[in-house]
C-alpha cells in the first residue's frame, strides 16, 4: 500500500528537470518516484549520516576490508558496532528503541536503501525469525551476525539463535515464553 502524499508545487530549472526526466527512465520509473526518493534519502539518510558523523566508503573498498581481514574480527566489531549506531540513530529520530523498530530498520532502511542484504521476517506466534542474504562473503556474514544478534538480543533479552553460511543467516529470536 502506498505512503500517502500531499500535492506541493516547486520550480525546478529547465535542466535539472530534464536530468531528472532522464534518470528516472533509466529506472523505469516516473520522475515524482525519484523525486520523493532523492528527497527521502536527504532528509533522512544523509542528514542522518552527517548528523552521526558517519563514513561512507564504496562497496568495491568495503569489499576490499572484507577480505583482507579476519572473520572473528568482524563478528566482535558488529557487537560493538550494534551497541553505538542503532541507539543514535533512533535517538536522532525520536523513535523508541524496540524490537519492531529495529525490524522495521533491518528491513526498509539497512536492506533497501543502504542495500546491505536482502531481508525477510518471518512472525510466529511466540518468536521472530529474520533472514538475511548477501553476496559479500563470510566476513560480513560474521558482521552480520554479531551485529543484528546484539541488537536483538539488547531489545528482546534473550540471545538469538543463529545459523547460516557465508551468504545467508537466520535469526530466530523467542519472544514470548515457550509453553510446557
Amino acid at each position: 500500500m502506498p505512503l500517502p502524499t500531499a500535492p506541493r508545487t516547486f520550480r525546478i530549472r529547465k535542466d535539472v528537470l530534464d536530468e531528472l526526466d532522464r534518470r528516472a527512465s533509466g529506472r523505469f520509473m516516473t520522475a515524482n518516484q525519484l523525486v520523493n526518493q532523492m528527497l527521502y534519502r536527504e532528509l533522512f539518510l544523509e542528514a542522518l549520516f552527517r548528523e552521526i558523523d558517519a563514513l561512507t566508503i564504496s562497496r568495491e573498498t568495503l569489499i576490499a576490508i572484507l577480505k583482507s581481514t579476519n572473520t572473528s574480527d568482524f563478528e566482535d566489531a558488529g557487537r560493538i558496532m550494534a551497541d553505538i549506531v542503532p541507539v543514535q540513530l533512533f535517538a536522532l529520530h525520536q523513535v523508541e528503541a524496540n524490537l519492531q523498530s529495529y525490524i522495521y530498520a533491518l528491513g526498509e532502511v539497512y536492506g533497501k536503501i543502504c542495500g546491505w542484504f536482502s531481508f525477510k521476517h518471518l512472525p510466529e506466534r511466540d518468536r521472530q525469525r529474520l533472514i538475511v542474504t548477501h553476496e559479500l562473503g563470510p566476513n560480513w556474514s560474521a558482521f552480520l551476525k554479531g551485529y543484528i544478534g546484539e541488537m536483538l538480543r539488547k531489545t528482546t533479552g534473550v540471545q538469538p539463535k543463529v545459523v547460516g553460511d557465508e551468504h545467508t543467516l537466520t535469526f530466530e529470536v523467542q519472544t514470548q515464553p515457550a509453553q510446557p
